[in-house]
């Protein structure tokens, strides 16, 4: 019999009639643009949206008068991938979706604006304390927020919303914002998907939930814009097997 997981990664990929740019047992990455590749995604074949987006920090106009202008933008951005996003995933399932100070009112006009609620905010302390200046603090957290399908349950009502997950200047894969792979893991704990679900992460980056997602035991399907990290994507999961 075929199971679940093998059922829904065919389905992803015959969805898309994409050529994908990395394929195994288990993982299947696409080249291109997510709001371009998700409308492609059969209608709740996702178990659950894992990601860390694009933030929208260091746009021109930002830190000037017109810098609303830029974050109407990235909102814009947001509501179109958030909708197409929750299309894919089951009615069970969630969008899990990392932000910062900086991006959260983005994310909270953007989700409202796309008819998804935030139900949760997971603080992040990173254990480690980042770059900063003398006008502001040193950064020792992100945010991962959850924006929940109608069926969505977290079973474990013991989970609390600050995580202690160490993180580090050191990024194994060269990515500037990769995130540990115990972070990822630690949110598919969580949402406990069910065995063989497909996890999807339209911003791939270097890999991490699609590393994360297959060690769990579930299928992983990615969409990355950069080739340059999609090689970076492929080389890692090769290794892993590898090794």
């Amino acid at each position: 019999m075929v199971d679940r997981r093998e059922r829904a990664m065919d389905q992803a990929y015959k969805a898309a009639g994409l050529t994908p740019y990395y394929e195994t047992e288990h993982v299947v990455l696409y080249h291109g643009d997510a709001v371009d590749i998700l409308p492609l995604f059969a209608t709740g074949a996702m178990a659950a949206v894992v990601t860390d987006p694009p933030y929208v920090t260091g746009t021109s106009s930002s830190q000037r008068r017109i810098g609303h202008v830029d974050l109407l933008n990235a909102a814009r951005f947001y509501s179109a991938w958030y909708r197409l996003a929750a299309a894919a995933i089951d009615d069970a399932g969630a969008l899990w979706t990392c932000a910062s100070w900086r991006t959260l009112p983005v994310v909270l006009y953007a989700a409202a604006e796309a008819g998804l609620p935030v139900t949760a905010a997971a603080v992040w302390d990173k254990l480690w304390i980042g770059p900063g200046s003398n006008r502001g603090l040193r950064s020792r957290y992100e945010m991962c927020l959850l924006l929940p399908r109608p069926g969505f349950r977290v079973r474990d009502r013991g989970a609390g919303d600050v995580w202690r997950i160490q993180a580090s200047s050191r990024k194994p894969h060269g990515h500037p914002a990769q995130k540990p792979e115990t972070l990822m893991r630690h949110i598919l704990d969580i949402t406990e998907p069910p065995p063989g679900g497909v996890i999807l992460d339209p911003f791939a980056g270097s890999g991490t939930t699609l590393a994360a997602a297959r060690a769990a035991g579930y299928g992983a399907v990615g969409i990355e814009a950069s080739e340059r990290w999609c090689e970076v994507i492929a080389t890692r999961l090769d290794a892993a097997d590898a090794g």
